[in-house]
Parts: C-alpha cells; sequence; structure tokens
C-alpha cells in the first residue's frame, strides 16, 4: 500500500513538472523547505512541491513568486469541501512564511538584481485525480461557498481541477502542435498596468500565472517573411455566434496595429453547423479581417 502511495504521489509530480513546462517555466524548482516563523502555525517548516519566479510581463515593476502544492490522487474526487479547506490552508501558510523566507530573498534578488521592484506571491493548487467520468471533472460548485479560514494571508491562489487542467493542457498543447513551437507565444495585451515596462514586448514563450484562472488563453505565433502574426484566442466554451462576436469586438481595437490575421480556438465547433453564421460573421467583419476557426478538442466533423 505505501509503495502504490508512492507511485500515485510520483505521478502527480510528474504530471504537475509537464505542466510547468508547458507553460514555459521549464526551470522551476522542485521539494523546497521554508523553516515556519509563525508560531500560530505550529509547524518546523513548509514544503512547497515546485517554485517559479519571474518578471511580469503584465505589469510593471513586478516580481511573481509563483508557489505550486500539487494533490493528486488515484481515485475521484470526495469529501471535497474537507479536503479541499486542507490543502489550500497548506498552500496559503507556506505561501506566508514563504513570504518572509531567506529563499524568496536569495531568488528575487538574482532576478531584480537592476531596479526596484515589488515581490508578490501567487499560488496555484493542483487539485486533480486520475479519474476520467466526464460528470465529475469539475469542482466549482463544490468550492465556491467555503468559508476559509480569516486569519490566512495570500495575495492569490489559483486553483486547477481536472477540468480546468484538461483546457490548460489540451488548448496549450494543440497550439504547439498545430504550428512550429518555436513560434508559439503567448500574448501580453497592453494595459495601464504595464505600459511603463523598459523593452515591453506583447508576447514571450512565459505564461503569465494570471491566466491559469482564464477561460481565455491569448496567443501570438510568428511567420516567416515578414507576414503578420496570427493572434490566437483559445476558450474552454463551445462555439456560438454570441461568442464569437464578443471575442471579435474586444479583440479588433486590441490588435489592429499588430496583425489582421485572427484565430480563435474553442472547445467544440461544427463546421456543418456552423458555416452559415460564420460566413455572415466574416462578411460584416470586412475583407481586411482574415477568421479562422478551429476546435483543440476537435473529431472529424470539425
Amino acid at each position: 500500500m505505501g509503495e502504490f502511495s508512492k507511485l500515485v504521489g510520483d505521478v502527480g509530480e510528474n504530471i504537475v513538472s509537464n505542466f510547468l513546462d508547458l507553460f514555459g517555466w521549464e526551470n522551476h524548482a522542485t521539494n523546497k523547505y521554508v523553516a515556519c516563523n509563525t508560531r500560530k502555525h505550529d509547524k518546523q517548516s513548509h514544503g512547497i512541491d515546485a517554485l517559479f519566479a519571474y518578471q511580469s510581463p503584465l505589469e510593471s515593476k513586478i516580481i511573481e513568486n509563483v508557489i505550486i502544492s500539487s494533490k493528486y490522487s488515484s481515485n475521484p474526487y470526495s469529501s471535497v469541501p474537507s479536503t479541499f479547506k486542507s490543502y489550500f490552508e497548506d498552500i496559503a501558510l507556506a505561501i506566508e512564511c514563504y513570504n518572509k523566507s531567506t529563499l524568496k530573498k536569495e531568488i528575487n534578488e538574482r532576478i531584480s538584481s537592476n531596479g526596484v521592484y515589488r515581490k508578490v506571491e501567487t499560488g496555484v493548487l493542483f487539485y486533480i485525480n486520475n479519474d476520467d467520468t466526464p460528470t465529475k471533472q469539475d469542482i466549482t460548485s463544490q468550492i465556491k461557498n467555503i468559508q476559509n479560514n480569516t486569519e490566512l494571508k495570500y495575495r492569490t491562489i489559483h486553483v486547477v481541477d481536472n477540468k480546468k487542467a484538461s483546457f490548460l493542457y489540451e488548448s496549450i498543447t494543440f497550439i504547439k502542435n498545430r504550428f512550429d513551437e518555436d513560434k508559439v507565444n503567448f500574448f501580453y495585451p497592453p494595459t495601464s498596468l504595464n505600459l511603463t515596462l523598459a523593452q515591453k514586448k506583447y508576447y514571450g514563450k512565459v505564461f503569465p500565472v494570471e491566466y491559469i484562472s482564464s477561460p481565455i488563453i491569448p496567443f501570438v505565433i510568428e511567420r516567416n517573411n515578414h507576414e503578420q502574426p496570427i493572434i490566437c484566442l483559445a476558450c474552454s466554451e463551445p462555439y456560438s455566434d454570441e461568442l464569437l462576436e464578443s471575442l471579435l469586438s474586444c479583440t479588433r481595437d486590441l490588435v489592429s496595429d499588430i496583425s489582421k490575421n485572427l484565430m480563435f480556438v474553442f472547445e467544440k465547433y461544427n463546421k456543418l453547423e456552423n458555416k452559415e453564421s460564420l460566413d455572415a460573421i466574416r462578411l460584416a467583419t470586412g475583407k481586411d479581417i482574415i477568421i479562422e476557426i478551429e476546435s483543440y478538442r476537435s473529431d472529424f466533423r470539425s
């Protein structure tokens, strides 16, 4: 039994490590420990399954310290409110003590050697398992009303359940397989928070941690021979006319000076059912905008 438990743990760590590589976080550290410096925690130390730090491309003068917790099971979700509450508290306590640790100081000093940066901590809790029953992948409804300890000190903790993990894995993998992986980048839209970034780039290989909880992942696909890049949005929802029109509306102005080539990738898209409405949207959009539609979870119909 002990050997099987270790196998499950090893598999879970490998799955999470593969996700971090997919995010462009290849240089993450694993199995780190920080001393507990808060008496109320009643602990000697806190274990951190994985750790990654980077200069934020979405907010000026910010270093993101991403603390990752891997909770993987061979069984379906059960007793979710109680197990989630325990897992969530564990990572929150680790974040609090990491904030005051020498490990954070050492890592951040290497990253922020030039300039003054604000250092922030963000948690990512992978709460996943080996069950693939379609109706048992989403735990949002079971955790959204949980009352956590009000004394916990954390900024943001993103939760990745089976459903979210599937979207992240399938969409990013689809785009990297669909195009030359070297030309696939994550899009960093300009906002009031990042306009002062020195040598601002609107794309890069590092997946911003904020995108984990988003239903939309934006990409920039570079092309050869000075052609305009492809701006791609991968969406966790199935295709609908209303959704496409909303995405078009918010995308066109944002990228009009970057590219006219737009690609939208949905969880599900049926060419036969949606051709007429898509043609109408294309005609209304105008000939200068090139729109391509695909599905990251496609079958022969799409």
